[in-house]
């Protein structure tokens, strides 16, 4: 067969196979989005805190928790929270609320213990937001193991729902986690936003997190991060892309050396 065939069928396979693996990278980021990841703007209803939507600019916080000794600075975390609460509607349809924590948030608190490391943050109002970190065992691994979420489901943010859930106060918790773990004196970072599955089909989603807890540090300068498995593989099918156009730069290079090359043999010859 001559080399310009083979190197024509080469790279036409290389594209094919490029095609591929795009297609199912973003069938499998499709399948990850869940069931209510629509995109939106914030809702423009006066008053509300919530939207329908799930919302698709989420503030960046800094929260800093401070030992009562003014010791250290036991935990610091970087990132946007966004909440996803499900009702029942006036019309017995299922439903799910939106709200986002503002930018710039102050009402937040802590503790830094030997143990737990815990974040309280409070906004607009009904919500409550508690996250525990803790050590792994032989203390080598810090995670965190617990949040508790409390709301009143009110009439201003759950419009559409059914009157006997308007007015109530709902706690809602997820034990037993062992989310963002990383090895102690480490951080944790991840650019891609990462779901947490609370009970009764609540989440809290973190966009652009960054954390580390059990610091004995008084400076608010992140240690050493690790990466989150999520980002990596979002750079998987850029690696795929980038080495299938290396190999097609190849595979033209030396297709147009073996035609140079036939060239002069056959001038040659002649």
């Amino acid at each position: 067969m001559p080399a310009s065939s083979r190197s024509a069928e080469l790279l036409l396979a290389s594209f094919l196979v490029f095609i591929i693996t795009v297609n199912a990278w973003q069938g499998e980021q499709h399948w990850n989005s869940g069931e209510h990841q629509k995109i939106s703007s914030h809702s423009s209803n006066s008053g509300r805190y919530t939207t329908t939507e799930k919302s698709a600019t989420v503030s960046v916080n800094d929260y800093v928790v401070t030992a009562e000794n003014g010791s250290s600075k036991c935990l610091l975390l970087r990132a946007g929270l966004q909440l996803q609460l499900p009702y029942v509607t006036i019309q017995n349809r299922n439903q799910s609320a939106f709200v986002t924590v503002p930018a710039n948030v102050s009402s937040y608190s802590g503790e830094c213990g030997d143990d737990e490391n815990i974040l309280t943050v409070r906004f607009n109002d009904y919500y409550q937001v508690a996250l525990t970190f803790t050590k792994g065992e032989a203390n080598c691994k810090t995670f965190l193991s617990a949040v508790a979420l409390t709301y009143s489901v009110t009439a201003r943010d759950f419009w559409e729902a059914a009157y006997p859930i308007l007015d109530t106060k709902k706690t809602i918790s997820a034990v037993n986690l062992t989310k963002f773990s990383t090895p102690v004196s480490s951080s944790f970072v991840c650019i891609v936003e990462l779901p947490v599955k609370l009970a009764d089909g609540h989440f809290l989603y973190f966009s652009e997190l960054h954390v580390q807890s059990f610091r004995s540090s008084n400076t608010t300068s992140f240690a050493r991060a690790e990466r989150c498995n999520e980002q990596l593989t979002q750079l998987f099918p850029i690696v795929i892309g980038c080495s299938i156009v290396g190999l097609v730069v190849v595979i033209v290079v030396g297709y147009f050396v073996t035609r140079r090359q036939n060239q002069t043999i056959t001038y040659e010859r002649i």
